[in-house]
């Protein structure tokens, strides 16, 4: 029980949706009298970045890319670097992508950012996952 108009938990698991019940009330001389209604509180925590993205397949055009799951995530944006800068190149719900449409013997680096869908909001995983990877000469 606390006076205050806002509480942060601790020690919640990522990736996970919860459901919260507000309650007020008041102290009339040292009896505490609680409110007959409540509100509903739904919310939930960003899925964990993964732990690992590697190569499955590597062609002359194309590479298949794998990666860990991620905790809690509903989903997952790859992305391909093109100079310097993330270039989203598909939303997933597996751990598998396939990059088409490559040159020879060229370098690449592809990233992953797993994300959580609740309640109509998204919420992306503070970290990412990256692969240096190259097309068969």
């Amino acid at each position: 029980m606390t006076a205050r108009t806002s509480y942060t938990f601790g020690g919640l698991s990522a990736g996970t949706s919860y459901a919260f019940a507000v309650r007020p009330y008041a102290n009339y001389h040292g009896k505490i009298i609680y409110s007959k209604t409540y509100k509903s509180v739904s919310s939930f925590t960003k899925p964990l970045k993964s732990a690992k993205m590697y190569t499955v397949a590597s062609g002359y055009t194309a590479i298949k890319t794998s990666w860990t799951k991620s905790v809690g995530a509903t989903g997952y944006s790859v992305y391909k670097v093109v100079g310097g800068k993330y270039v989203k190149v598909a939303n997933v719900t597996t751990n598998t992508y396939t990059f088409a449409g490559l040159k020879r013997n060229t370098a690449y680096k592809f990233v992953v950012r797993p994300y959580k869908i609740a309640g109509g909001q998204v919420a992306y995983s503070d970290g990412i996952t990256a692969l240096s990877t190259r097309t068969k000469r």
